[in-house]
């Protein structure tokens, strides 16, 4: 299930109301209801976004978080794997990038990030 970035905790940050998990699906205009890939212009902008984030961190994650971060991507409903490489239907990106370099974080917040 996706829900809002917004959505900590049974608390929905966007409409301030706490809200059980099922209400994003349901009820929110927010939520993605026929997750698509964005537009091509938008992938592009993404992807020159990442590269710029790139070339300010060059770290790349260890082998061990690369597939802690693909375990939850697959697990994900904007996962998508056909074609050469699995992408997120949400941003668009390979999700080989994605997952291996540091600079990078999960649009949807799904990923841990450094110090939580």
């Amino acid at each position: 299930m996706i829900t809002c970035k917004t959505f900590k905790g049974g608390y929905c940050e966007k409409v301030k109301v706490h809200v059980d998990k099922n209400y994003c699906e349901n009820f929110c205009k927010h939520y993605p209801k026929d997750l698509k890939f964005p537009s091509g212009m938008k992938q592009a902008k993404n992807f020159a976004t990442a590269i710029g984030k790139r070339v300010v961190n060059r770290k790349n994650r260890s082998e061990k978080e690369i597939k802690r971060l693909k375990d939850i991507c697959k697990s994900c409903d904007a996962y998508h794997e056909q074609g050469l490489t699995p992408r997120c239907k949400y941003c668009g990106c390979c999700l080989n990038l994605k997952t291996k370099w540091e600079s990078e974080d999960c649009p949807l917040g799904k990923w841990a990030t450094k110090g939580e």
